[in-house]
């Protein structure tokens, strides 16, 4: 289960180093996907990204505007392979997206790991009370009874 968060920084070539506590998570898996989040990048191994788009599909078989989302999702979604210091690559588009230039923060989102720009992590997520979070929670998880 990954959870907590991780401050950082990418260096000079655009690279980040996935931290140590996710990526100790990840190590059977071989291949990562990085995808558009809210506000974040998304970066998850190859299982995490095939069982949501199979749950996407099965939520509505052959119902095509599932069908078209997840076509647009898996589009958007870019392969990356951390070299062997356990760093990634962003794309411009990726960065661009999610506001990162410099400092960022990983964030476990329990099985996968999102990824902020650290101006917009503390503005929108490290803002909200606790008690907010929970409470929106509470209603979402007792609107799927």
């Amino acid at each position: 289960m990954l959870t907590g968060k991780v401050y950082h920084q990418l260096d000079d070539k655009n690279r980040i180093r996935i931290p140590a506590k996710f990526r100790d998570s990840f190590r059977d898996e071989k291949l990562f996907f990085v995808e558009y989040g809210l506000d974040c990048i998304s970066i998850m191994p190859e299982s995490v990204l095939n069982l949501r788009m199979q749950q996407l599909c099965d939520t509505d078989p052959g119902n095509p505007d599932k069908w078209a989302q997840m076509i647009r999702i898996s589009s958007a979604a870019e392969e990356i392979k951390p070299d062997g210091q356990g760093r990634i690559m962003l794309s411009r588009a990726f960065r661009e997206f999610a506001g990162i230039e410099k400092e960022v923060v990983f964030v476990g989102a329990f099985t996968y790991v999102t990824l902020w720009a650290r101006e917009i992590f503390e503005e929108k997520i490290e803002k909200m009370p606790l008690a907010e979070a929970n409470k929106a929670y509470r209603r979402t998880e007792n609107a799927q009874e």
